[in-house]
């Protein structure tokens, strides 16, 4: 008996110690912040370096490094140098301009993805794949943003809350973008490739879907991007 007490008692004292596991719907990836102007220096280059934000943000997170003012400038800078000297100097870049930069200089890779569903973009987030969106400024209703934002923006979706329906991102057009919260309606209507003459709120709803290793066009069949 006395036996039969002890092995209850170690039984009962080791439950105690058991963390429940809590269930949570949310999904974040470690991807780094910077603004597009990391020594808050709006002027040009940096006001209209979103999308070199955007690329350098995700090559922090395949490169598993961090983020300090000198090196973001520095990284930034790089590409746009890169971009300037493979394509000519341009303000702002298409989806397949900015698909373009990254597979020519990067050793992770990118795809345009036409009309992605919530749950596309959900799957490569939980595959830890951050997402670069090309959109309508104006359309976040970012209440950071000066003037209601630009007309043309890109941003790096990093996350997801599923109970409260929102996207996490790295937004680059305000130093306080980091792991900042979208909703999903939000962005999935301010989605829009980049048109000449102002014209981006009219632009195809475009995704750029990112890999640090090489996709198969089977395996993008399977998920639905070819």
């Amino acid at each position: 008996m006395k036996k039969i007490y002890l092995v209850l008692l170690s039984i009962v004292f080791g439950l105690s110690f058991v963390k429940p596991i809590l269930a949570t719907s949310i999904k974040k990836l470690p991807v780094p912040f910077t603004s597009q102007a990391p020594t808050f220096d709006w002027g040009q280059p940096w006001q209209d370096a979103c999308e070199e934000t955007a690329i350098t943000v995700v090559d922090y997170f395949y490169s598993n490094k961090k983020f300090t003012p000198d090196t973001a400038s520095k990284s930034i800078l790089d590409i746009i140098n890169k971009k300037n000297n493979f394509i000519g100097e341009s303000l702002d870049e298409n989806a397949e301009t900015i698909v373009a930069i990254i597979n020519k200089f990067f050793a992770w890779e990118a795809y345009i993805v036409k009309n992605p569903t919530l749950e596309q973009i959900k799957t490569e987030i939980d595959n830890n794949r951050p997402i670069i969106i090309p959109l309508h400024g104006k359309y976040l209703y970012n209440p950071y943003f000066r003037n209601g934002g630009p007309d043309y923006h890109s941003i790096v979706i990093s996350g997801y809350d599923k109970d409260k329906k929102e996207f996490i991102v790295q937004e680059p057009g305000t130093r306080r973008g980091l792991d900042f919260r979208y909703s999903y309606d939000t962005i999935m209507n301010a989605m829009h490739d980049f048109l000449p003459n102002l014209q981006t709120k009219f632009g195809e709803k475009i995704a750029i879907f990112t890999s640090n290793s090489p996709i198969s066009k089977t395996e993008r069949k399977l998920i639905g991007t070819l």
